[in-house]
């Protein structure tokens, strides 16, 4: 018994050192569908004026990023362009870099600049953060053109090449499109959506994600024009604080969070949601960074931020797209979701923020009730208001607000044209529900639950269920007074229909959430490792059946002590298998469960008669049937601790669990159905085969 114990130990550590080092191929698997984005922009200023740059900052940031092997832009403004301790230090950084910093150009425009560009500058210096100075929103088109022309050659004469990304918190359409067809910029890089904030808002446009920008007004998307720019939002704004707050303190850059007293953990749980916690078909996007213009104690900040993202690059849990990568792969999302909750006050709110090529969707879920807090729609009218005229002193883009009619349990949303409706389901699961057309007519469907379970309920609900299973180990004493005969007449169809039910969860529920997800052949992989442990786990059990007999002369004890050992590691992946299940959703649970406890009500029954066949008495093969039943639970908790420290684990547990239940479905049922000869028996197995698939999916369509 002892040894079996030995056996079933090395057992349970070889599956958790699979499971653990199979991590970065768990984390390949996802990146094709892809894995979370994170992008870095840096503001460097000179010291001229205007929010004077600091060296010293510049330093720190760059010798950080170097560290820690991730890729980073820094955006030069003019008066660091004409420093020749900045450019000199940028230039070495770059050739002992290549890979790691890049770059690219601050669009801001300083008295300096105006002046050497042969351009009166609008107003004071003192002013130079009013819109009407500092971007190009506050020129005339003549003036706009000799600005970015005279800032391309400076920038060319420095670094040899012309920059392919640009940071403006504001620019006029005309001069982004200029700019991305004379010098090549692929990506240009706003502030986020705010109010005011230094005399200039934002409002109405894509809230978070990387969009291609339209030829009349780069703060709407066209995901139909070629060759577009693709704009970029600066930091991680807060979706459930961020709407219409004109604090400055919901994002994640360290002076706007800090400023309003909170700590780093809010910036922790802010990127965290961003990259990790949104919707199934959603992938993770942050982009961050800083100017080097903040103080050293925001500096000190951001290097922590950087700290932190390292850990999640070392764990291969997030990419660094190049501009390549970043503008092909977000050019094809025409839908995008972003969720937050109360990250503040922790209650039971949250947000969807719903963007699509005609319209941006703010979805408010308070207390379970969804409504509409915000629509706006971009109607081909739209044109960027500084397209040809100049601000004056206020820069204001904002997309005007729509109605909209609110219903409890379904939103119906004016069609904004013949081929293009939006309609959001909220069914009795609490199923996200986005049904969309898009410019082809083509029907497409965001699905996600929103208001998730907690873990408490999915534990809950796991133990609950596989306690149950357990349970079932005590069976065996109800089969007692029942003749032989009798029993095995009627488990032959328990057989028969387990099968099915085995097969049926298989291949309706489980299959099904493992290629909802883009697929790799590391998913083959798992199915593989499903099977082969399987085979391996019987190999032992038969030679040990047979090879202990003649070796210790004790046959009757080590054919109990092989059946508990084997039935020990079959209820520990029964247990997997429902924790795994039920980290999908309940009726996937549900389904597992039940199909489990069908073929354990035949397994468990016919291993209570072995055990009393093989000398113990009804007590104790009662009590040993009943200990080698809890390894179950010890397989669901398994499941469910793992999945707290590995992300994504479901993408190995649900293949691997998947193929364990199909090889006993194959190789331990179906081949006792064939012992059956019987005409009138046979079709009654094929009967109850059939009977336990239609339960599956019988589950399928009430879950």
């Amino acid at each position: 018994m002892k040894k079996n114990l030995i056996y079933f130990s090395i057992f349970f550590f070889l599956l958790f050192f699979l499971a653990v080092n199979t991590k970065p191929a768990l984390k390949m698997a996802e990146s094709t569908k892809a894995l979370p984005q994170v992008f870095f922009i840096n503001q460097v200023r000179g010291e001229e004026c205007c929010s004077k740059g600091i060296f010293e900052n510049l330093k720190i940031q760059v010798e950080v990023f170097i560290k820690n092997k991730i890729p980073a832009f820094f955006a030069v403004r003019y008066d660091a362009l004409t420093n020749k301790k900045y450019v000199d230090y940028l230039k070495q950084s770059i050739i002992n870099n290549p890979t790691i910093i890049y770059p690219a150009l601050m669009i801001e425009i300083t008295p300096n600049l105006a002046k050497d560009a042969g351009i009166k500058y609008k107003d004071k210096e003192n002013d130079w953060f009013e819109a009407q100075n500092a971007f190009t929103i506050g020129y005339l088109p003549e003036e706009r053109k000799k600005l970015v022309d005279f800032l391309f050659k400076k920038f060319f004469m420095n670094f040899g090449y012309y920059p392919n990304l640009t940071s403006a918190w504001m620019i006029d359409t005309n001069t982004l499109n200029y700019i991305n067809e004379k010098y090549g910029v692929k990506v240009h890089q706003i502030t986020r959506e705010q109010k005011g904030t230094d005399s200039y808002t934002l409002f109405g446009g894509p809230p978070h994600y990387p969009y291609p920008a339209s030829l009349k007004w780069l703060f709407i998307p066209d995901y139909q024009r070629k060759n577009a720019p693709l704009i970029v939002r600066q930091t991680v704004a807060d979706p459930f604080h961020n709407f219409e707050d004109k604090t400055n303190a919901f994002t994640s850059q360290s002076n706007d969070y800090a400023n309003d007293g909170k700590t780093f953990d809010y910036f922790i749980d802010l990127v965290y949601q961003a990259l990790f916690n949104q919707p199934e078909k959603q992938t993770g996007f942050a982009l961050l960074g800083l100017e080097n213009s903040m103080d050293l104690k925001f500096q000190e900040e951001y290097l922590k931020q950087i700290d932190y993202i390292a850990s999640l690059k070392k764990d291969d849990r997030i990419i660094f797209p190049d501009i390549n990568l970043l503008k092909t792969f977000w050019l094809d999302k025409k839908i995008t979701v972003y969720y937050g909750k109360d990250l503040v006050n922790n209650v039971d709110k949250f947000v969807y923020w719903i963007t699509t090529e005609k319209f941006r969707l703010r979805l408010f879920i308070d207390n379970r009730q969804p409504f509409v807090s915000d629509l706006r729609v971009y109607e081909k009218n739209l044109i960027d208001p500084y397209f040809k005229k100049p601000a004056k002193r206020e820069g204001r883009w904002f997309i005007p607000k729509k109605e909209y009619t609110n219903i409890y349990g379904k939103i119906s949303l004016p069609t904004i044209d013949d081929r293009n409706s939006l309609i959001i389901n909220f069914d009795d699961q609490q199923k996200f529900i986005f049904k969309y057309k898009d410019e082809k007519g083509k029907a497409i469907i965001f699905e996600d639950k929103f208001g998730k379970m907690t873990n408490m309920l999915i534990w809950a609900y796991s133990l609950l269920s596989v306690i149950i299973v357990s349970l079932l180990s005590l069976l065996g004493i109800f089969t007692l007074g029942i003749n032989e005969k009798k029993l095995q007449k009627i488990i032959i169809y328990f057989v028969s229909f387990s099968a099915g039910a085995l097969l049926g969860d298989v291949f309706i529920h489980l299959i099904p959430e493992v290629f909802k997800n883009e697929t790799t052949i590391y998913t083959s992989v798992y199915f593989l490792l499903g099977i082969l442990v399987s085979f391996l786990i019987e190999k032992i059990i038969y030679w040990r059946e047979n090879h202990s007999s003649s070796i210790l002369g004790n046959k009757i004890k080590h054919f109990v002590s092989i059946i508990l050992f084997g039935d020990g590691v079959h209820n520990f992946i029964d247990g997997l298998a429902i924790g795994a299940s039920f980290l999908i959703s309940v009726p996937v649970g549900i389904a597992t469960s039940l199909a489990v406890i069908l073929h354990e009500i035949p397994h468990e029954i016919g291993d209570f008669a072995a055990l009393i066949h093989g000398g113990l008495s009804r007590k104790q093969a009662l009590f040993y049937n009943f200990v080698s039943g809890l390894t179950a639970i010890l397989g669901t908790l398994f499941a469910l601790v793992l999945s707290q420290y590995i992300a994504g684990v479901n993408n190995f547990l649900i293949p691997f669990a998947a193929a364990n239940l199909i090889y006993i479905a194959g190789t331990n049922l179906i081949p006792e159905l064939h012992k059956e000869t019987q005409l009138i028996k046979s079709l009654i197995q094929i009967f109850t085969f059939i009977l336990g698939i239609a339960i599956m999916y019988g589950l399928l369509l009430v879950g």
